[in-house]
């Protein structure tokens, strides 16, 4: 890991975001979804950078009582869903290309 202080990056906000994706040489750049409110589509295309944004859902699965609790620690998952705990987790990602 790099602080962006060590690269010797400038910028701020979105701009020091593209700044530290030209300096580092990504190709993509994964956002969350709020990226879509302030992330400059088109300096990004400029310089060759393709955004995603990460929606993330979060899934359902059976816990030890009836209904279901979200947004409990990984380790209620993990002792709920014993070994399918990864594909759970993993149906929640969403990966979107869309502004």
């Amino acid at each position: 890991m790099v602080s962006s202080c060590e690269a010797g990056v400038r910028g701020h906000k979105a701009e020091l975001i593209l700044n530290l994706c030209r300096h580092f040489g990504c190709k993509t750049y994964i956002s969350g979804p709020l990226g879509r409110n302030y992330l400059d589509r088109q300096a990004f295309a400029e310089a060759g950078i393709n955004v995603l944004f990460q929606d993330y859902h979060h899934p359902t699965y059976p816990q030890a009582y009836p209904g279901f609790e979200p947004n409990m620690a990984a380790l209620d998952l993990l002792l709920s869903a014993g070994q399918n705990s990864l594909d759970i987790l993993s149906k929640g990602q969403e990966l979107s290309a869309s502004w």
